[in-house]
């Protein structure tokens, strides 16, 4: 058995069937990947909460990692023109001005491409 990481996309465990969970934890086991709720987590596997999450947070160190540094590089150059629009307009209201909302967008842009490419991560 394998924790792949935790993900709120499958919000159905595969072991009881409970629908409408906040998560589910992604598990590699005898070759097939199954979404479980953290109450069958533990009792499938006999962990406690800590133990899942020790695992879940090793699981996705290197992809977390790999995301920030990964936004990092992408967003730094926009979020530099965002803070000098600030500093050069303080006091006006910034979403009423297009290059300031267009650099906004931008920046959202990267941060959803990368949350796309590492589902498994929670980074931000």
């Amino acid at each position: 058995m394998t924790v792949l990481g935790f993900t709120d996309e499958n919000t159905c465990c595969d072991r009881c069937g409970k629908m409408n969970l906040k998560g589910t934890f992604v598990i590699e086991d005898a070759d097939r990947t199954i979404f479980l709720g953290s109450d069958c987590v533990k009792k499938a596997y006999q962990m406690t909460d800590k133990e899942v999450t020790a695992k879940v947070s090793e699981a996705t160190k290197g992809q977390r990692e790999l995301a920030q540094t990964e936004f990092t590089l992408l967003s730094t150059d926009i979020k530099n023109k965002i803070e000098t629009f600030k500093v050069n307009h303080r006091g006006q209201r910034l979403p009423a001005f297009p290059e300031y909302v267009s650099l906004c967008k931008e920046l959202d842009s990267i941060k959803n491409n990368i949350i796309s490419k590492y589902p498994l991560v929670t980074w931000l």
